[in-house]
């Protein structure tokens, strides 16, 4: 028989490894594939961290079952796997993908005992988008900083270099300082968000430690079928803590509809459910329903009195994986959720803005090409003035008057050939600005896709 001792390092063995993952005392195990014939210093020191509440494993590269059974390859190791063994006996296994690191081993473990897959998928669904929209803020960043440099060099074109320089380098400044005030905002709220998800941490180790008391009482109880709520059996249904979440339909259906009978049959061993009838004016009024707003499905937890109601549509498929959801992670779950649909906002309201600099920078751009071609026209205006003058002047002097021509002409060129080089950099420096755009759209539209599979 293998070690039960939570905490201890067992080497696992084609002869110790069914006794191993049978084991239902401690459902989550964490085991180390490795091609190291002695076990790793990190690894006993992350098992010491988690002494009394995990089972820790190690295969090494002679366990050739083992490692066809992971499917783990040679050169794949090291590799560490968590797994979870669920009330029904069914496994869930959990790849790590972090560096070698003992704290984000550690953190990684932590949060498959606390909240299981759906809790580490959702953290790192959450990062990745902190991840793009910090790059994002980046790119309007560089784009603000472009769009300064232009505003300078018009600003010192239309002064003309007549002593206002001082006061637009104050403006550009200041502009600056309200940049670096943006960062630091950003940086806080970054802070906050981590602050946020350390809270939620602690709530899920609270609610694990009080599933625990309740996890025997859960084992042993049937199927049920979904029972009509009134007056005299809707006391018993919410006090019940024999199941962790309660869910509710309201409905004007005089009988339960089969698709909440068949959602009983798939959840019931961890979801009670009940339905309250439009008719059942104190229950419709103690919830807030109204008869022109049914159906309405709310969910309850023992671990609050307030219900989460439920938004999507009215399909086994989307309230199932509801319930799943509230079931892994709890209401800690649900608010992950809620918080990417956020991140997806900011994104795209990142995009806009990226999208709006584009477009101012295209105006500046278009007006520094009207001022240039505003003053090569000057230009040209004034060498026209000259020669005419020098026509007038020199009548007669058919050589001076060549001359004089030929350097007028020679200015005119100059003026002529500056303008074309302003702008063709002007149009250089829009496609550059476009294509980044279009980069950063693609990179957003990649992180929705993947995010959507």
């Amino acid at each position: 028989m293998a070690n039960t001792n939570p905490g201890a390092n067992i080497l696992l063995t084609h002869e110790n490894a069914d006794d191993f993952f049978g084991q239902k005392e401690n459902p989550t195990k964490a085991v180390l594939f490795t091609k190291k014939m002695e076990t790793p210093a990190l690894w006993l020191r992350v098992a010491d961290s988690f002494a009394g509440k995990m089972q820790f494993g190690e295969v090494r590269l002679a366990e050739f079952d083992l490692m066809q059974q992971f499917g783990m390859s040679t050169d794949a190791l090291p590799k560490v796997v968590a797994i979870r063994v669920n009330y029904d006996g069914s496994k869930q296994k959990i790849l790590y993908e972090g560096p070698n690191d003992f704290d984000k081993i550690r953190e990684f473990l932590g949060d498959v005992m606390e909240g299981g897959p759906a809790v580490v998928e959702l953290k790192r669904q959450l990062d990745s988008l902190q991840r793009e929209a910090k790059g994002l803020k980046q790119e309007i960043a560089h784009e603000q900083e472009r769009t300064s440099t232009a505003r300078a060099e018009a600003a010192r074109i239309k002064l003309g270099q007549v002593g206002q320089v001082e006061t637009v380098r104050k403006e550009l400044q200041a502009e600056i300082e309200k940049t670096k005030a943006a960062e630091t905002a950003v940086r806080e709220e970054l802070e906050a968000e981590k602050r946020a998800w350390e809270e939620k941490q602690q709530q899920l180790k609270e609610e694990k430690a009080k599933l625990e008391v309740e996890v025997q009482a859960l084992k042993d109880v049937q199927q049920e079928k979904a029972i009509l709520l009134n007056d005299t059996t809707e006391e018993n249904f919410f006090a019940s803590t024999l199941r962790p979440l309660r869910a509710v339909l309201f409905t004007t259906k005089a009988d339960i509809p089969q698709l909440w009978l068949d959602l009983a049959a798939q959840q019931s061993i961890s979801c009670s459910f009940g339905v309250v009838r439009h008719t059942e004016e104190k229950l419709m009024t103690r919830f807030g329903c109204r008869t022109d707003s049914l159906p309405r499905i709310l969910l309850f937890s023992n671990k609050t009195d307030t219900p989460i109601v439920y938004q999507g549509s009215i399909k086994l498929d989307t309230i199932s994986a509801f319930i799943q959801d509230a079931i892994a992670g709890g209401p800690a779950a649900l608010e992950l959720r809620k918080q990417l649909r956020t991140k997806e906002t900011e994104a795209e309201k990142a995009e806009k803005e990226l999208r709006d600099e584009r477009q101012r920078r295209e105006r500046e751009s278009e007006e520094a090409q009207r001022t240039r071609k505003q003053q090569v026209g000057q230009l040209e205006e004034t060498v026209k003035s000259l020669q005419k003058q020098l026509r007038e002047a020199c009548a007669g002097a058919g050589a001076e008057l060549q001359r004089v021509r030929q350097e007028s002409e020679e200015k005119y060129k100059q003026a002529h050939d500056l303008a074309q080089e302003v702008s063709q950099e002007l149009v250089r420096e829009r496609e550059s600005t476009q294509a980044k755009i279009v980069e950063a759209l693609n990179r957003r539209e990649e992180v929705i896709a993947k995010e959507r599979r």
